[in-house]
């Protein structure tokens, strides 16, 4: 028998999940009250034995991106509130080393 393959799920991948499960994020509501915009990663609340670490999507930036590969670790959020929710981003790509 051949060496198993061990498959590698990148940020943008992770994500293509999440659309696969629960459809695009727009088709949600934020908890606001707002029609979604992204599928947000909730660092908050997932532990940390669940965090993965990548290159960014964003090409302005080289923060890193946290992601996970589980689904239910994402919430549909708008805009704004992805933003406020991510605003600590490089603080926790510094947890995230420790």
């Amino acid at each position: 028998m051949g060496a198993k393959r061990q498959a590698t799920v990148d940020f943008a991948a992770a994500h293509a999940r999440v659309r696969r499960k629960y459809g695009k994020a727009s088709e949600h509501m934020c908890k606001c009250g707002s029609v979604a915009l992204h599928w947000a990663f909730q660092w908050r609340t997932t532990p940390r034995q669940r965090w993965l670490l990548g290159k960014s999507p964003n090409a302005r930036t080289t923060t890193p991106a946290m992601y996970s590969l589980l689904e239910e670790d994402y919430q549909a959020m708008c805009a704004q509130c992805a933003y406020w929710y991510d605003k600590d981003e490089r603080v926790r790509a510094f947890v995230f080393a420790q």
